[in-house]
C-alpha cells in the first residue's frame, strides 16, 4: 500500500506539473494576444489653418486615435483639441483591410472638403468648400486580408462639421467602413487604453489596458476623466475588474445618452498615482476614443404619463370638426421589411409599436431606425355610421404624417399611396371594406433618410450637432371618419381688408353648391353661395359687424 501510495503521489505530481506548464496564465495569454493583435482605428492629426479659408495644415495641435470616419459632429472635438471650431484641418493615416478580394468603391460625404488615398493612389479629391454632397471614388481592386495604406485629409471652414467614409463591393453592402477594418500606422502605438466603451445602461465605462494595473489609489475615479461632447462627465467610483486587473470599471454619476454618439473620450493626466502591476506609472493619455454603447435616452417628466393604448386622444383637426370620428392611435403590429417584400396580409407580426411615434423614438417602444417597415392592425366600423358601398356614407382614413413613402392596404387591397413626410393624406377606403366584422389595415413605409434624395430637413442616420435623429414611419395621428357623399373637403379663406370682404374657396364634391354663412355670435349676419372650387366673396358691412 505504501509503494502504491508513493507511485500515485509521483504520478499526481507529474500530472500537476504538466498541467501547470500547459495552461497559460491570464496575464501571459493577454500578452500573447497583445503581441499578435494590432490596434484598430486611424491616427488623427489635428491642425489649425494659417488663416480664414486657407485650408492648409499650418499648426499641429493634437494627435489622437479615431476609431472610424463617421463623426456626425466634429465641432466639439475641434474645440477640445485645437481651441476653435472653424478653419481646422485634419489628416487621418493608417491601414485598411478588406474582407473580400474584389473591386471596392469608396464614397464620402461631409461638411466641408475632403480627399482620400488608398495604397498611395488618389481615390476621391473633393477639396471644395461645400457641404453634404456625396462623392463617389474611382473603383479600386483590393485583396482580402491585406492591409493597404489609407490617408484622408479634411478641412472645416465654418459652421457645421461632419465626415463619413463608406465602401461597397459586389459582396459588401454599402456601409460606413467599420473600425475592425482600420488599423493604426505601423509603429504608432500611443499610450492609453487599447479599447474603451460605455455600457448599455450609460452609467459605466470600461477602460481595457494592455498591461495589468496595481490596486487603484483613492480618488482614481477623479483622475480617469470621461468627456462627453467636450464636457467632463463625473464618475462615482473606479475599480479593477475581478479576475482581470488590466480592465478599469468606472461608475458614472449620470448616464451618458445614446444620442451623444461618438463624442465620448477618456483622458488621464499622469498625475493620479495610478501604476502598472510592475510598478511603473500609468502613462498620460489624451482623448482616447470611447465606443458609446449606451441605450439611455433622456426623457421628459411627461413621458411616463403617455397611455400607449390611447395616445394623443384629442380631436386631430379642430378647424374642420365633425362629430363622428375614431382614433386609430395605439399599439399596432410591426415588422422590418426588405426590398420587394410582400405585405403581411392575414398574419400577425412579431413586434409591437405605439402609433403615432417615430420608430426611432423612445415612446414608440422600439427606438431604432428601419428603412423599410410594415405596420398592421385591425379595426371595426361602428354600425351607426351607416357606411355603405353605393348608397351610404363614405369612410375616410386620415394619416396625418408618414415619413416618407407609404402604401396603404385595407383587407389586402391597395387603397392609396403617398410620398412626403410632413403632410396629411386621406384615402377613401369604403370600397375595400368587408360587410361585417374586423377590417385589416396594413401600411408599408420606406424612408431612406439621408441615403435618399427626398426632402428631409436636418434628419440624419448619424445625427449630431445641428443634425437630429430621423422621424421615420407613422409619426402623426391616424384616424377615420364617416362623411356624406356630398361634402366639404377643406375651406380656404383670404381677408380683403381694403375691400372689407372675406374671400372663401370651398374645396368639396365637384358640381356641388357651397354655402358660406357668417355669424356674429349666434346671429346670422350674412350668407353667400356658389359652386365648390370657386372663389366666393362675402362683404362685411358695418351693420353685420355690429
Amino acid at each position: 500500500m505504501t509503494a502504491l501510495r508513493r507511485t500515485s503521489s509521483v504520478l499526481l505530481a507529474l500530472l500537476l506539473a504538466f498541467a501547470w506548464q500547459s495552461v497559460p496564465t491570464a496575464s501571459s495569454d493577454r500578452a500573447d494576444r497583445a503581441d499578435a493583435a494590432e490596434r484598430n482605428g486611424l491616427r488623427g492629426d489635428y491642425y489649425l489653418s494659417s488663416g480664414a479659408g486657407r485650408f492648409d495644415f499650418a499648426e499641429h495641435k493634437a494627435t489622437i486615435v479615431d476609431p472610424a470616419i463617421e463623426p456626425a459632429d466634429l465641432n466639439p472635438v475641434f474645440k477640445l483639441l485645437t481651441g476653435r471650431e472653424d478653419d481646422v484641418t485634419v489628416r487621418w493615416t493608417g491601414r485598411i483591410a478588406p474582407k473580400y478580394s474584389e473591386t471596392y468603391t469608396f464614397s464620402m460625404v461631409g461638411d466641408n472638403g475632403y480627399r482620400l488615398w488608398i495604397d498611395g493612389r488618389p481615390v476621391i479629391d473633393h477639396w471644395v468648400d461645400d457641404w453634404d454632397r456625396e462623392q463617389v471614388g474611382v473603383p479600386i481592386a483590393l485583396q482580402a486580408g491585406r492591409k493597404y495604406d489609407i490617408k484622408i485629409e479634411y478641412f472645416e471652414h465654418y459652421g457645421g462639421a461632419n465626415l463619413r467614409l463608406r465602401w461597397q463591393s459586389p459582396s459588401q453592402a454599402k456601409e460606413i467602413v467599420p473600425v475592425g477594418a482600420l488599423f493604426l500606422p505601423e509603429g504608432h502605438d500611443p499610450p492609453g487604453p487599447e479599447s474603451a466603451a460605455v455600457g448599455a445602461s450609460g452609467t459605466s465605462v470600461t477602460l481595457d489596458f494592455a498591461e495589468d494595473l496595481a490596486a487603484l489609489p483613492a480618488g482614481a475615479h477623479d483622475k480617469l476623466v470621461v468627456m462627453v461632447s467636450g464636457t467632463a462627465w463625473p464618475a462615482r467610483s473606479a475599480r479593477l475588474r475581478r479576475g482581470d486587473p488590466s480592465v478599469v470599471e468606472l461608475t458614472l454619476a449620470h448616464a451618458v445618452p445614446k444620442q451623444a454618439g461618438d463624442n465620448v473620450r477618456a483622458s488621464y493626466d499622469g498625475r493620479g498615482g495610478i501604476t502598472l502591476a510592475g510598478g511603473d506609472p500609468l502613462p498620460k493619455y489624451d482623448l482616447a476614443a470611447v465606443v458609446n454603447g449606451s441605450d439611455h435616452t433622456i426623457r421628459t417628466r411627461w413621458a411616463k404619463d403617455v397611455d400607449r393604448y390611447d395616445p394623443l386622444p384629442e380631436y386631430p383637426r379642430p378647424q374642420l370638426a365633425r362629430s363622428s370620428w375614431r382614433s386609430l392611435n395605439g399599439v399596432w403590429q410591426f415588422a422590418a421589411a426588405g426590398p420587394g417584400e410582400a405585405p403581411p396580409f392575414g398574419r400577425d407580426l412579431a413586434e409591437r409599436i405605439v402609433v403615432p411615434y417615430p420608430v426611432e423614438s423612445l415612446l414608440s417602444g422600439l427606438q431604432r431606425h428601419e428603412e423599410r417597415m410594415f405596420y398592421r392592425r385591425t379595426f371595426t366600423v361602428p354600425r351607426d355610421w351607416k357606411v355603405r358601398g353605393k348608397s351610404g356614407d363614405r369612410l375616410l382614413l386620415h394619416l396625418d404624417a408618414v415619413d416618407w413613402e407609404s402604401i396603404v392596404y385595407v383587407n389586402g387591397k391597395q387603397v392609396g399611396t403617398h410620398k412626403g413626410g410632413y403632410d396629411r393624406f386621406t384615402v377613401d377606403v369604403t370600397d375595400a371594406l368587408r360587410r361585417h366584422g374586423a377590417q385589416e389595415l396594413v401600411v408599408a413605409v420606406y424612408d431612406p433618410t439621408d441615403q435618399g434624395r427626398q426632402p428631409l430637413g436636418k434628419q440624419r442616420l448619424n445625427p449630431g450637432g445641428i443634425m437630429y435623429t430621423p422621424a421615420s414611419g407613422i409619426w402623426q395621428p391616424v384616424w377615420m371618419e364617416p362623411v356624406p357623399r356630398t361634402r366639404v373637403e377643406s375651406p380656404a379663406t383670404v381677408p380683403d381688408v381694403p375691400g372689407q370682404a372675406l374671400k372663401v374657396t370651398v374645396d368639396g364634391t365637384p358640381g356641388a353648391t357651397a354655402v358660406v354663412t357668417a355669424r356674429a355670435g349666434r346671429r346670422v349676419v350674412g350668407r353667400v353661395s356658389g359652386p365648390t372650387g370657386a372663389e366666393l366673396a362675402y362683404c362685411c358691412s358695418a351693420s353685420s359687424r355690429a
